[in-house]
This record gives structure tokens, sequence and C-alpha cells, in this order.
């Protein structure tokens, strides 16, 4: 079976294709992360699109028996809530993060994929940027940017709890 997992945002999408019937590092087939070009947020949806199709659809020949996560954040991030205007920063980053995961979405959907969306809570708990970031440097052996890391550890994690949707 064929797991994408994609962390996306308006700027930056991180994916990683692995496939669960190959074996140890092999299960990567690729993984990047590519930037959203463009002045308005429309452009940038158009560039989330196009970025997709460039470096995920048109690299497999059969897409239909895909399983695809979606990160999206289910709330508040504590982080990005502090400080002045933080709360209002954060609203408006989750609208724009929801903006982009309709298009991912409707692009999947379109491919007859199963198209799941999960938390990031929910795929990799309380672990740091750091610990998820090891799975991508020691188990898959690449060198990638952080979006793509987090794709990767997503992926792997849930292919190796056998989720299947």
């Amino acid at each position: 079976m064929i797991y994408i997992a994609l962390d996306p945002s308006l700027n930056v999408t991180g994916y990683a294709v692995l496939d669960s019937e190959r074996k140890d590092v092999d299960r990567l087939l690729f993984a990047g992360q590519f930037t959203s070009k463009g002045e308005t947020d429309e452009e940038r949806l158009e560039s989330i699109y196009v970025g997709l199709w460039d470096n995920i659809l048109s690299r497999l020949p059969v897409i239909d028996d895909a399983v695809v996560y979606i990160e999206c954040p289910t709330g508040w991030s504590f982080a990005r809530s502090r400080g002045a205007g933080g709360r209002m920063l954060n609203q408006v980053a989750l609208q724009k993060n929801c903006l982009a995961v309709g298009v991912i979405f409707a692009l999947f959907r379109g491919h007859d994929c199963d198209v799941k969306f999960i938390s990031p809570a929910e795929w990799k708990g309380r672990a740091s940027k750091i610990q998820t970031s090891q799975v991508a440097e020691l188990i898959y052996r690449v060198k990638v940017g952080e979006h793509a890391r987090d794709a990767i550890a997503m992926g792997h994690r849930l292919m190796c709890e056998g989720r299947v949707g």
C-alpha cells in the first residue's frame, strides 16, 4: 500500500511517499518539500496544487490505492498565542492552513485516493521536532527540510501502525 503523508501550509508543504510492501530503507519512495510561490493566497494555493502534481502525482504510475494523510492542527498553538496579538495571528494561520488543506483534499479525492486528516498530537504525541527528525535521518538516512522530515515521520508512524484509513 502507498502512504502519502503531507505537512501543509501556504508557505512550505512537506511530503513523503512510502510503500508498505517494501523493506526497511526502501519503503521511502521519495520525500521533499516545496515553497509556495505568489503574492496572494490564491496564487499560493495554485502553487500548492502544481507542486503536489509535479512532486507526487506525476511520479506515481497509479495512486488510486493510496491512502493520503494530511496533518491538520485542531486547536491553538500555545507558542503562537503568546504575546501581543498572538491569538489573532494564530487564528489567521489556522484559517490559511485550512485553505491549503482544502486544495490538497480536492486534488487527491479527485484521483480516487482515500484521504484522512490527522492532528499532530495524534501521530506524534508529545515528541519534539528533534525526535521526529530522527526518523528521517536515522531510519531512512535522508537529509531533507523540516516539513519533509515531519511528513516522513508521520508516514512512517502510520505505516508501521498499519493504518489504512
